[in-house]
């Protein structure tokens, strides 16, 4: 009667789900051990007993130690687990794997459930190959477990499943194939995903969901869903990963902020990264390439930062979409190769509604984008808005530079301190309305148009160099309202093209009186013109004109050979030419690319000389001189009789204040400069400025040194 009772309350017990008060069994049978139910006491699965088939789920108590011995099989006869509150130690070696696995006749994810570590567990499983089941390890609650140098397949919803766990290493396994993700974290901090290999998972390759602070470092992720998705979580790194083949995204974020994603290596996935609704991150440092689309920012995805990537081979760059988005910074980037996209595209079609404010304050600051179709495009429609400061990034050899269009909307732009060259279109704009201000730009060698603009209005365009652009117009404006200078004094723009005269100053340039502007204005159409057009490029720079021109540098040369110093124009020019007072012998000395170098006598440059060069380059060349800027009063010893000089200060002083302690008249009686770009001598006078970077023939009456004034 009482061994009948306790077989009715053991029945009851598993009816009930009482099977965790159940005692452990293991029941040795020919070829292996029967396992299943409570182990109470210290157990060891040792590989005379393998294979271990698991005929019911295994409860390892708190407190209580089970090890798996190296080479030992365990298999799965049903949809059974393992459940740790003690410690699970299943450490194989490299030469002999542990093997858990199903033992179906024909094997298949889900076969059997999971082992799982709970809140009191600890487990160490390292050299085991785990496969076929629901979950391959699961770890609930728990912290500090070690899962390394595992091979974990086939199984159905995860390789690795984290659950409110933290602080725990995973490192060095190979996680892959198995239909839902690689490795997975819910609501578990603080862990260390190190040195994995996870492909071919038909979910994501790593999915860190609720979780914060966690690690994902040097992991070779490829072939999967997605290869890394982090959803709601914050504060995660994410470095040094190969992230390839992915279907959707390399790293997919949702509603996840204040991560860091560097250093890693992204390539050949449908798209690089895509941010939706998730701000303050920073993606710096990587290498997204080979991509569809590299970077994606969408639904109210604010204030992250892009910095120091390098996106090359891509359809497309760095893509911000839609409305309701702000403030994210794109620096130091490189961005080329994109050759049939776009390198940074913000766009907004959107209708905004109450509250909306469109795509806007955003910054693109020292990138360098080139060989793209487009560099960087902004277009709105119905009544999106856009506002971005484009700032000191170079943009060249694209077929259109920035590209602008409107269809209803608003574009809002500052461009500041680019170079924009080597384009087909340096900047194109399409029906913009807005203010736009193109100030301090560098706008050269485009091959059609430095400027386009095409029913606009509204731009303001000023301290631009715009240098050799087109084959016979810089610059196409279709409006009569559109600014293309500042007001007087500030000026208009260097136009390389340009060839008038300065002997004028003030508002209408009817002034006697040199300004550096130029007295006519610069005319682009019949209704378009700059009309304050500088004399000098905006910069350390000049341009020298096809022929003679007359010239100084007012930079110091830390070596002055005439060869270092020409060298940002070598092959330009072929001539130059200075007169030396000292030599009464012979005043001139030449220096001729025609003449063996042993026959030029011109060896030697300095910051206190005006010299001819004679230059060769079809329409002229901008010359960029290098060297240190004078930081004190410079002297220049003059003799009787005509000196060519340079001016090397930083103001532009009248002739009396210029000649500092010189006096015009008793001193010096005649000083002239040369006009290149209209051919004409200019005779200085009492109401005229010396200029920096303008050589000049100065009359001496005496043997004396000119302090010139900085």
């Amino acid at each position: 009667m009482r061994k009948r009772l306790i077989s009715i309350i053991i029945v009851g017990l598993i009816l009930s789900g009482g099977l965790l008060y159940l005692l452990h069994f293991s029941y040795p049978i020919v070829g292996g051990t029967d396992v299943g139910g409570i182990i109470s006491a210290d157990t060891t699965w040792t590989l005379a007993g393998s294979p271990y088939y698991v005929v019911s789920d295994v409860y390892v108590v708190d407190g209580v130690n089970l090890f798996i011995e190296p080479g030992v099989q365990v298999k799965f006869n049903g949809y059974y687990s393992i459940y740790v509150n003690g410690s699970l130690f299943a450490v194989g070696t490299k030469a002999k794997r542990i093997e858990i696995t199903s033992n179906m006749t024909t094997a298949a994810p889900d076969d059997w459930n999971k082992i799982q570590i709970n809140s009191t567990g600890y487990t160490e499983i390292k050299y085991c190959n785990i496969s076929y089941g629901n979950l391959g390890i699961f770890l609930y609650m728990t912290p500090n477990n070690i899962i390394t140098h595992n091979y974990i397949s086939s199984n159905e919803q995860a390789g690795i499943a984290l659950s409110s766990s933290s602080d725990n290493s995973i490192n060095n396994n190979t996680i892959s194939p198995n239909n839902g993700n690689g490795i997975y974290l819910l609501n578990s901090p603080n862990n260390h995903i190190l040195d994995n290999n996870v492909i071919s998972n038909n979910g994501n390759g790593i999915f860190i969901d609720i979780s914060s602070n966690n690690t994902v470092i040097n992991n070779n992720v490829s072939d999967n869903l997605r290869g890394i998705y982090l959803l709601s979580s914050t504060y995660n790194t994410v470095r040094y990963n190969n992230i390839t083949l992915s279907e959707n995204e390399g790293i997919s974020f949702s509603s996840a902020s204040d991560n860091n994603i560097n250093d890693n290596n992204i390539t050949n996935n449908y798209l690089g990264m895509s941010l939706i609704r998730s701000s303050n991150n920073t993606i710096g440092y990587n290498n997204i390439s080979h991509n569809d689309g590299a970077i994606g920012l969408s639904q109210s995805s604010n204030n992250n930062t892009v910095i120091s990537n390098t996106i090359i081979n891509n359809s497309a760059g760095i893509g911000i979409f839609g409305g309701n988005i702000k403030s994210n910074r794109m620096v130091l980037n490189k961005i080329f190769g994109n050759g049939g996209g776009v390198g940074i595209v913000i766009n907004d079609p959107s209708m905004p509604g109450p509250g909306s404010y469109g795509s806007v304050d955003h910054i693109i600051l020292y990138n360098i984008i080139c060989n793209n179709y487009i560099g960087i495009d902004l277009s709105v429609m119905d009544s999106g808005a856009i506002g971005v400061d484009i700032l000191s990034s170079n943009i060249y050899d694209n077929e259109i530079g920035i590209d602008f269009e409107e269809a209803g909307g608003g574009i809002q732009t500052t461009i500041i301190n680019c170079t924009i060259e080597y384009n087909d279109i340096g900047i194109k704009m399409f029906q913009i309305n807005n203010l736009n201000n193109i100030v301090g730009n560098n706008i050269s060698y485009n091959r059609d148009y430095a400027m386009y603009l095409e029913r606009s209005r509204n731009i303001q365009v000023y301290h631009n160099n715009f240098i050799k652009n087109g084959i016979t117009e810089q610059a196409y404006d279709d409006s009569d309202s559109n600014l293309w200078n500042d007001s007087y004094p500030s000026s208009g723009n260097f136009w390389s093209d340009y060839y008038g005269l300065d002997r004028y100053k003030g508002p209408e340039q009817n002034i006697p009186g040199n300004d550096g502007i130029g007295d006519s204005p610069y005319n682009i159409d019949m209704d378009s013109q700059d009309n304050y057009p500088l004399m000098f490029p905006i910069g350390p720079s000049m341009f020298l004109y096809q022929g003679w021109n007359l010239i100084s540098i007012p930079f110091i040369q830390p070596d002055m050979n005439f060869g270092e110093v020409l060298s940002p124009i070598s092959g330009s020019f072929d001539a130059a030419q200075w007169y030396n007072t000292t030599d009464d012998y012979d005043h001139w000395e030449h220096n001729s690319t025609s003449k063996p170098p042993h026959l030029n006598d011109l060896d030697a440059l300095d910051h206190t000389m005006g010299f001819w060069i004679h230059v060769t380059e079809p329409r002229g060349v901008l010359f960029e001189y290098l060297g240190e800027e004078p930081t004190q009063d410079q002297n220049i010893s003059l003799n009787v009789g005509w000196n060519m000089v340079g001016y090397p200060s930083f103001m532009n002083y009248n002739r009396t204040d210029g000649l500092s302690n010189l006096n015009f008249g008793t001193d010096v009686d005649a000083i002239w400069s040369f006009n290149a770009g209209a051919q004409m001598w200019e005779y200085i006078r009492d109401i005229d400025f010396f200029f920096n970077r303008k050589g000049y023939y100065l009359h001496s009456k005496v043997n004396e040194i000119w302090e010139v004034p900085l």
